[in-house]
């Protein structure tokens, strides 16, 4: 059984139904510094993806906005038009929400593009929210490691560092 995502690489679908990713190279990390070095204003949504036969993870995959990286990390793309995908996966999770993502126009889809990343930890917990261009918001509170792998358009990982 493989997925497919139109327009997307064959193997994006194929990775997020197995167990293709290179999670071992992902970057485990509090997400406020991510926050501070990296942007995902103008990425486009993927998909969201959870794991409840065998885990509460939830991988968030993201068309990542090249032109939002920083100027050392957009030099080691091969052009800067090329696509760079980054997998976000929150380990442990409580509950997603979800708002405003009802058909804007009947019969429209729309490509949702985010607008603005937050992060919040209190007391053990923390909240990963993601609101797009359209004002569609995606929550989730969580207790567990935030993983964060970058892949370019071969499915080959690209350094955070």
């Amino acid at each position: 059984m493989t997925a497919e995502f139109p327009g997307y690489p064959a193997w994006l679908g194929q990775g997020l139904l197995g167990t293709d990713f290179p999670w071992h190279l992902a970057q485990v990390r509090s997400f406020s510094p991510f926050l501070e070095q990296y942007s995902l204003h103008g990425s486009r949504w993927i998909g969201l993806f959870t794991d409840v036969a065998y885990g509460q993870s939830v991988t968030l995959v993201l068309d990542w906005n090249p032109a939002s990286l920083p100027p050392s990390m957009r030099a080691r793309l091969d052009s800067p038009h090329h696509w760079l995908f980054l997998l976000i996966r929150l380990e442990e999770v409580e509950q997603i929400s979800l708002s405003g993502y009802e058909d804007l126009l009947p019969g429209v889809k729309l490509q949702r593009t985010i607008a603005t990343a937050e992060y919040t930890a209190l007391d053990g917990k923390q909240l990963f929210a993601l609101q797009d261009r359209a004002e569609g918001t995606v929550a989730i509170i969580f207790s567990g490691a935030i993983a964060l792998l970058a892949l370019d358009e071969s499915g080959d990982p690209v350094s955070l560092v």
